[in-house]
Parts: C-alpha cells; sequence; structure tokens
C-alpha cells in the first residue's frame, strides 16, 4: 500500500464511525455500570431499613405479648391481630400469583 492509501483509509468515514461507535459503546458501558452500582446501594439501603423496622415491630409485639399473662385481653388481642395479618397477608398473595 502507497501512504496515499493508507491515508485515504485512515480518513475514510466507515472507520472512524466504526471507532467512534466503539468509543460511544465504552462510555455508555461505563455510565450503565455506574447506574447499576448506585441502583444496588438503594436497593440495600431500602432492603436494610425495611427489615430493621419489621424486625423492631415484630420483636417489640412478642415482647409486649410475653409481659402479659396468657390469659388477658391484651394478649389475646394481639395474637388475634397477629393472626388476622398473617391471613390477609395469605389472601393477598393468593390473589396476585394465583397456584396452577
Amino acid at each position: 500500500m502507497t501512504a496515499a492509501t493508507i491515508s485515504e483509509i485512515e480518513g475514510s468515514s466507515p472507520l472512524k464511525s466504526v471507532s467512534n461507535a466503539v468509543c460511544n459503546a465504552s462510555e455508555n458501558l461505563r455510565s450503565g455500570l455506574q447506574r447499576i452500582n448506585i441502583s444496588n446501594s438503594l436497593s440495600k439501603l431500602v432492603y436494610k431499613s425495611t427489615y430493621t423496622l419489621s424486625y423492631g415491630v415484630v420483636y417489640g409485639v412478642v415482647f409486649v405479648t410475653g409481659v402479659f399473662p396468657k390469659n388477658n385481653p391484651v394478649a389475646h388481642g394481639l395474637t388475634d391481630g397477629a393472626r388476622a395479618a398473617l391471613d390477609a397477608v395469605a389472601e393477598t398473595r393468593n390473589s396476585i400469583s394465583p397456584t396452577a
């Protein structure tokens, strides 16, 4: 190849287009990975927050239930409320995704 042919190939628009496409793809990949890291961090924050909240609520109710005697209206009310909540969750799950 002559020097003129090489310069023509280097200056041709298809090669520049491919080069630009590769550069753009790598930049898009970097920004996509950064968004994934932010999304994962946000997801972990939400998970840990809701876990802590639910653990605190359940532990608190179990502790309060244990303080009262078994044959007490407060203990019966907490127990019945917990059963009703579990039934409501099960009913909601069944209505969302019925088993085949």
